[in-house]
C-alpha cells in the first residue's frame, strides 16, 4: 500500500484511521471501539441462489458485527479538494443496509436493491482508442452488492461509514473488504451562484464486498489501476501546451442509466434529454472525496457541488425517482491501451425509491 493509504495502526486507545489528499497529508485520527461478534458469511456473487440473499437480508443483525462505537475527533474538472469532517455524529449508531431490503431483480418490488450484473454495462471496449466503439462490460465486478440505505438528513454527511454498522468482513491483501459509496443528494433549490453547496438532502449509501474471485476475474492491469486509486497516486497527464500532474482518482467514473424510461409519462422535452443523457458516462471529479477506513474504502459523491445546470437538471428528476428503476456503477476510465476493456468497480439497482418515506436522521450537535 503507498503511504497515503497504508493500513491503520492499533493501539490501547482503538483503532486509528487516515484520510488523505494528494495536495497535503494532513491526518485526522478517529478513534472507534468495535467488539465481533461470531462471524457470519455474506453471499455477494450473483451466482448464489436468491432463497440465500433473502436469508442473508432477514438475518441482517446476525451478518453485520454488533458494535456501539465511541467517535471522539482529534481535530469532466480541473481540480481536487477535500473538505474537513465535521465531528456531529448520528444520536444512534445504524445498522448498514437496514433500510432498504433487497430483492430478486426479477421482482422489481419498490423501494428495494438488487444485484446487477456488470456485463449489462456499456464501456470502453478494447480498441477504442482507435475505433471509439463501446462494448458490454467484462461479467466480473471487483466489488459485489452487500446492501443499500438512504438516510435523510438536515445538511449533508461526508464518511458516513463512520456511523453505521459496517460488516467485519476482512479478506486478506492490499485492497479494502468493503466499498462504501455514499451519494449526496440536496432536497433544496439549487442556486445561480453557487454560494450554497450544503443543506436539506438524502445520503444513499451503497455497500459493496470484495469479489471472491477478485484475482481471478479481473485483468492485473485493472487490480492494479484500483491500488493506485486506493493509495491516491498522481500520474503524468499529456496536454498542450505542456503535460500536468492528477490525481489518479480523477479517472473515477460514473455509470448510470434509468432501465424504465417508457413508464415515466415524460413530455418530449423530458424524452429528448433522458435519451441524450441516460447511460451517459460521467468523471465524479471534483466533486468526490475518499475515505480509508479499518477494512472499507468510502466514496462521497457531492451531487451539491455540482454545477448549477447540473443541479437543475437532477432537480426535476426528484420527485419522480421514486417511479425509477436505477442502475449504478463505477469504472476507473481507460485512457490507454493497456487500461482497455475498461472493468467495473461496483455496480447495483435500486428499484422506485421513494425518499418521502424514510425518517430524518438527528444529529448531534
Amino acid at each position: 500500500m503507498g503511504g497515503c493509504a497504508s493500513k491503520p495502526k492499533v493501539n490501547d486507545d482503538g483503532v486509528k484511521m487516515k484520510r488523505m489528499n494528494c495536495h497535503n497529508h494532513r491526518r485526522k485520527r478517529r478513534r472507534i471501539l468495535r467488539r465481533r461478534v461470531s462471524s457470519h458469511k455474506i453471499e455477494s456473487n450473483l451466482g448464489h441462489s436468491n432463497s440465500a440473499l433473502q436469508a442473508s437480508n432477514r438475518a441482517s443483525d446476525a451478518a453485520w458485527f454488533d458494535s456501539t462505537s465511541a467517535l471522539d475527533s482529534e481535530c469532466d474538472d480541473e481540480f481536487y479538494s477535500v473538505y474537513d469532517v465535521s465531528p456531529r455524529a448520528f444520536k444512534q449508531k445504524l445498522v448498514a443496509g437496514s433500510t432498504i431490503p433487497f430483492c430478486p431483480i426479477e421482482k422489481q418490488t419498490p423501494g428495494s436493491w438488487s444485484p446487477l450484473e456488470p456485463s449489462s454495462f456499456r464501456v470502453r471496449g478494447k480498441n477504442y482508442l482507435r475505433d471509439k466503439k463501446k462494448e458490454f462490460a467484462p461479467s466480473g465486478a471487483a466489488f459485489y452488492p452487500l446492501g443499500a440505505d438512504l438516510f435523510l438528513s438536515p445538511r449533508k454527511v461526508d464518511h458516513i461509514a463512520r456511523y453505521v454498522q459496517i460488516p467485519a468482513i476482512n479478506v486478506p491483501g492490499d485492497v479494502p473488504s468493503i466499498l462504501v459509496v455514499n451519494i449526496q443528494i440536496p432536497l433544496y433549490t439549487a442556486s445561480i451562484f453557487q454560494s450554497e453547496n450544503d443543506g436539506e438532502g438524502m445520503n444513499v449509501v451503497l455497500y459493496f464486498k470484495l469479489s471472491e474471485k477478485y484475482s481471478k476475474d479481473l485483468s492485473e492491469q485493472f487490480r492494479e489501476n484500483i491500488t493506485k486509486m486506493i493509495n491516491d497516486e498522481v500520474e503524468r497527464v499529456k496536454g498542450f501546451p505542456m503535460d500536468s500532474i492528477a490525481p489518479f482518482r480523477d479517472r473515477l467514473k460514473i455509470l448510470g442509466r434509468v432501465v424504465n424510461v417508457d413508464n415515466l409519462n415524460l413530455s418530449a422535452t423530458e424524452k429528448k434529454l433522458m435519451n441524450a443523457y441516460n447511460e451517459k458516462p460521467v468523471l465524479s471529479r471534483p466533486q468526490h472525496e475518499f475515505y480509508l477506513g479499518e477494512n472499507y474504502l468510502e466514496i462521497d459523491i457531492d451531487v451539491h457541488r455540482f454545477s448549477y445546470i447540473a443541479r437543475k437538471g437532477f432537480e426535476g428528476f426528484i420527485e419522480r425517482l421514486k417511479l425509477c428503476n436505477l442502475d449504478f456503477g463505477l469504472t476507473i476510465q481507460g485512457n490507454k491501451p493497456e487500461d482497455l476493456p475498461e472493468h467495473l468497480l461496483c455496480a447495483i439497482r435500486l428499484n422506485k425509491i421513494d425518499h418521502s418515506t424514510f425518517n430524518q436522521i438527528g444529529l448531534l450537535s
